[in-house]
């Protein structure tokens, strides 16, 4: 995938939009790590299905984060990745992550 290609998509738990391409997808990570310099994610149980050169994994994701502060803090989304492989690797293409209803 080119780094311009408006495919490239992430949907986080504290995303008010789509992040669409690959310099907002740079940006939104960048403002992630800057809010939480130490985060943890885990998907303990995750769905795995390949089809070809295409793969999407999807589970309940388990986020530790610490803030600049040092407070810790845990929460659990419901997340889905979607990989395409390409050159022998296999590039994240999308991500979406909701928080669980409670």
């Amino acid at each position: 995938m080119a780094r311009g290609q408006p495919d490239i998509q992430n949907i986080g738990p504290r995303s008010k939009t789509a992040d669409v391409g690959w310099e907002a997808q740079k940006k939104a990570y960048e403002m992630t790590f800057d809010a939480f310099p130490e985060l943890k994610v885990s998907m303990p149980e995750p769905r795995i299905k390949v089809n070809g050169s295409t793969a999407w994994v999807s589970g309940i994701e388990h986020a530790e984060r610490k803030t600049k502060k040092g407070e810790f803090v845990k929460g659990s989304n419901i997340g889905t990745s979607i990989f395409v492989k390409q050159g022998g690797r296999w590039l994240m293409v999308y991500h979406h992550a909701s928080a669980i209803p409670q």
